[in-house]
This record gives C-alpha cells, structure tokens and sequence, in this order.
C-alpha cells in the first residue's frame, strides 16, 4: 500500500537545488577542514574520526527524517541546526575538550557527528519531498 505524502508534489523550486548545493558544498569543506583539523591537534590515525562520523551522521539524519513523517517541512530546522551546530562544535573543541590535558576521542566522535545529522535530515528531506526530481537533486548534491 502506497503512503500519501503530506508534502506538495510539483516542479523542484531552484532555491531547493542551490540550497542542496551549498549544504553538500558545506559538508564537504566541513569534512576536508576538520580532516585537517584533526590531523594537526590530534594524532595522524584518528582522521578516519571525520569520515566515520560524516557518513555515521547523515545516515542518522536521513533515519530522523524519515521517523519524523508527520513534521511537515524538517528542512528549515535542519539547514539551521546544521549552520549553528558546526561552529558550536569546533567552539566546545578548541576552548573546551583540547584545553584539557586528556583528551577524550569517544566525546570528540560524538560532538562532530551532530552537524552532519542536521546535514543528512537535510538532505533527505529534500529527497522526499521531491522524489520524482531525485536525478536533478542528486546532480545538484555531487556538484557541490
């Protein structure tokens, strides 16, 4: 049995195209940036954090979204959790967790996850509410 979607059907609007360029632009340069990050102030091993913490959020964004059916239009929530959480984190990091002599890697993995849930609830968000457009949405995620 086919599900209704609450959500409005129709031509994407191309501010939802840009946006989903510029959050995958953002996730993206977020990734490379802490990657960096994280292989000055932390050992040069612990860079696979950043990977494994990107892929682990977005899949816990996209699960979110689609747990949260009824919330009509999660993606404003999301872009704005994204853009706050991101340099809230790398504020609790340099100021907070680093200052201290010991380091706490579980903290750090949990902390960094949190941007990119906001990201992938974003992302997936825009999937579903355009699922007949998912080609052009996804052309728009690589290019950015």
């Amino acid at each position: 049995m086919e599900s209704q979607s609450l959500l409005p059907r129709g031509p994407i609007p191309k501010r939802l195209l840009w946006q989903v360029f510029v959050i995958s632009a953002c996730v993206l340069a977020a990734e490379v940036a802490l990657t960096r990050v994280f292989s000055a102030v932390l050992r040069y091993h612990f860079v696979f954090l950043i990977i494994s913490a990107a892929i682990c959020g977005m899949g816990i964004g996209g699960e979110l979204v689609y747990l949260c059916r009824p919330l009509r239009r999660p993606g404003g929530w999301a872009a704005g959790g994204f853009s706050l959480s991101l340099p809230g984190f790398l504020v609790v990091l340099f100021r907070g967790i680093l200052l201290h002599g010991e380091v706490h890697i579980w903290l750090i993995a949990v902390l960094v996850t949190i941007p990119f849930v906001f990201a992938g609830a974003y992302l997936s968000a825009a999937f579903r509410e355009h699922p007949e457009g998912a080609g052009r949405l996804y052309a728009w995620d690589l290019a950015g």
